[in-house]
Formats: structure tokens, C-alpha cells, sequence
């Protein structure tokens, strides 16, 4: 047996951003991750104030299970989401809530006419 530590950017899905991201929360190798959890290495992410989504709870879970992050089962997503301390309800509002913090222009595009009815 080797006392060589898997590295997190080689499991399914990670790569080097999520290894550094990890490793900041103290997170060193694949085995501490492995140990821990998804859930877990989630919720140190978001309080150390990562900026992190829930897709990278469900991208790590998915590494764990070395399956690709698209095929996780919905079902799954929603257990992850849940045990992190979320609510169903909160999942919904997650893009809406990215996309009001996105800025935008409030001209109105002279392309578009509005039909009059």
C-alpha cells in the first residue's frame, strides 16, 4: 500500500480551481474529501465565503461517486441540496437570484417595436 495521497484534481469532475478552493477550507487530498463529504466540503466552502454555487455540491458528490456531475440523479441533487440545510423552495430562486445580481442595461433595445393589440 502507498502513502501516496490521491490529489483532489484527479477525481471525476475536479480540476485545479476546485483543488485550490478546497485546500483552503482545508481540504488537502482526495482521501480528507472521501471522508468527509460533499455536503460537508460544501458548506465549509460557502462559509469561508467561496461565492460557491450548488452546482460544486453536486459536481463533488458526483466525484465521489466517480459518475460525471450530469448524470447525478435529480432525486440525489435534491437529498444533497436538503441535507446541506436548504430549502426545495431556495433551490427554484438560485438563478433568479444570480440573475438579479448580474448587471444589465434597463435601455430599451429601438430593434424591438411593441405591437399594439
Amino acid at each position: 500500500m502507498s502513502d501516496r495521497r490521491k490529489n483532489i484534481s484527479q477525481l471525476r469532475n475536479l480540476g485545479p480551481k476546485t483543488e485550490r478552493m478546497l485546500s483552503e477550507v482545508v481540504f488537502f487530498d482526495a482521501d480528507t474529501l472521501v471522508a468527509i463529504g460533499a455536503v460537508e466540503a460544501y458548506r465549509r466552502l460557502r462559509f469561508a465565503g467561496g461565492g460557491v454555487s450548488l452546482n460544486a455540491l453536486y459536481v463533488m458528490e458526483a466525484a465521489l461517486r466517480d459518475i460525471d456531475w450530469r448524470a447525478l440523479e435529480p432525486q440525489k441533487k435534491q437529498n444533497c441540496a436538503v441535507a446541506q440545510g436548504r430549502e426545495a423552495t431556495e433551490l427554484l430562486s438560485d438563478s433568479a437570484v444570480f440573475a438579479a445580481k448580474r448587471p444589465f442595461s434597463t435601455k430599451k433595445n429601438p430593434a424591438q417595436k411593441r405591437r399594439v393589440q
